[in-house]
């Protein structure tokens, strides 16, 4: 998993979160340092399993071994769209961990992207549908989850949310009161846990984007 980070709405004000490793996570921070876009791993030690952390990020934050979970509230709380690659047992984790965070309104509304060129996570998507057909979770998280075969057809669901997030959260039918819990409710997480001033809430059009094309 990684994620990006977006600040004051403005699609020129952002950066990525990942998980300081090798493979995937190399590439996404090789990509972001070729583009001036800045880069922040969050890595964790651990023993035996060849994942050296990486030393070309902007910022390296290092758990040690066993927190992998307070990793993992860690790159939440810093980042705000998820983007879910291919990947193994770990980002199976991660997913599960992001979907919970929106359900409980832990994290702002915003789509969740499985980047899967070899539809690994189809059965994970469907999986949010039985849940939700169930009653077992609310009708509005299997809307956030996005699958894209490709990045371009990523981008194509988070242009328009950055464009407009209150039309996107109209045409994928998420509840406004859904929205506005989760605003008040991650704000305050977040502030405190970063002691930050100002958190990101996708509460207004980013016309900038739009002006920009």
């Amino acid at each position: 998993l990684f994620a990006v980070i977006v600040m004051d709405g403005a699609a020129d004000e952002m950066g990525i979160v990942h998980g300081g490793g090798p493979g995937l996570m190399k590439e996404a921070n090789d990509l972001a340092r070729q583009h001036n876009i800045m880069s922040v791993g969050i890595a964790i030690e651990l023993e035996g399993e060849n994942q050296a952390s990486l030393t070309t990020c902007d910022g390296l934050i290092k758990y040690k071994e066993g927190l992998r979970l307070a990793r993992q509230d860690h790159i939440q709380k810093l980042s705000n769209i998820p983007i879910v690659n291919t990947g193994g047992y770990g980002s199976a984790e991660e997913l599960s961990i992001t979907i919970t965070s929106l359900k409980l309104h832990e994290n702002p509304l915003v789509p969740v992207i499985l980047l899967d060129p070899d539809n690994l996570w189809e059965n994970a998507r469907k999986q949010t549908q039985e849940i939700a057909k169930k009653k077992y979770g609310p009708a509005f998280t299997p809307r956030l989850v996005k699958s894209c075969p490709s990045a371009s057809e990523a981008v194509d669901v988070l242009i328009p949310f950055l464009e407009n997030p209150g039309d996107w959260y109209k045409n994928n039918k998420i509840p406004m009161k859904n929205v506005e819990k989760a605003r008040i409710k991650s704000q305050r997480i977040r502030k405190s846990a970063l002691c930050v001033k100002q958190v990101e809430l996708f509460d207004r059009p980013n016309y900038r984007i739009a002006e920009n094309g």
